[in-house]
């Protein structure tokens, strides 16, 4: 039923192009600025995460 409803809808092929054209390129820049993180700065990251001691637990 939705998919007949989009089909019918003139000149609809552009949201998936747009979307694509968006979605294609920020997912290369998240892969390529991942992979080139430096180590230490990823476990700063990860320790960040697991640490219990944040300011928003310790606030209450």
């Amino acid at each position: 039923m939705i998919s007949n409803l989009l089909g019918s809808l003139s000149g609809i092929q552009w949201y998936y192009i747009a979307g694509m054209l968006i979605f294609i390129p920020m997912f290369i820049i998240l892969v390529m600025r991942t992979l080139r993180m430096p180590r230490s700065e990823a476990e700063n990251i990860k320790q960040s995460i697991l640490n219990d001691n944040d300011s928003a637990t310790s606030k209450q």
